[in-house]
């Protein structure tokens, strides 16, 4: 799954159920104490609002608290906030929530971080860094490499072998990409 072009969708989707929120007034000898909201497509916004939370705790988990903030009540003003919620993730994409790092150590052994991010998320981050350096082609080719093999040490040397013809600057660069995410860039200054 793409990640930005999810958000993109739920954006697109609660953009559409904005227009759907309809006034209901306080009916006289009502325990009702404010104004009330509802959907015309009720069953619609309720799914569209259950899809962007989970869509939350799986790849946002610190946005959670926020959108839990403003989803509890159907207001125009909080549908505007879960909306804000999603453009500011549109807007800044790749400042993921901090992954979780722990230190394990056994006994004889020296400590090592263990790193346990969302790998949808670690994957997507990879491969834009990747692509973002390498041509079309050069994609194509690695991708045959590892695809087309049955042998593990042969895919190896044939991925080595190719990626030594790649410009040198290329690999420097996907590199540099990688450690300057704020994610690892964070991650490092604890070492």
């Amino acid at each position: 799954m793409n990640l930005e072009n999810r958000v993109n969708q739920l954006i697109l989707e609660g953009e559409k159920l904005s227009s759907t929120l309809i006034f209901k007034p306080i009916q006289s000898g009502s325990l009702q104490l404010y104004p009330n909201y509802k959907s015309k497509e009720n069953d619609r916004y309720q799914k569209w609002k259950y899809v962007v939370e989970r869509f939350l705790t799986a790849y946002y988990p610190s946005y959670i608290k926020p959108f839990k903030e403003v989803s509890h009540k159907l207001t125009p003003n909080n549908h505007a906030g879960i909306l804000a919620i999603l453009e500011s993730i549109q807007e800044y994409p790749n400042t993921w929530d901090r992954p979780h790092i722990t230190q394990e150590k056994k006994e004889g052994t020296a400590s090592f971080p263990i790193v346990t991010p969302n790998l949808q998320l670690a994957y997507e981050f990879l491969w834009e860094a990747i692509r973002d350096e390498l041509t079309g082609q050069q994609l194509k080719d690695i991708e045959h490499i590892i695809h087309n093999k049955d042998d593990d040490e042969q895919t190896l040397k044939l991925l080595i072998q190719y990626l030594s013809t790649i410009t040198s600057d290329s690999i420097p660069r996907i590199l540099a990409r990688i450690l300057m995410n704020p994610t690892v860039s964070q991650g490092l200054s604890r070492y």
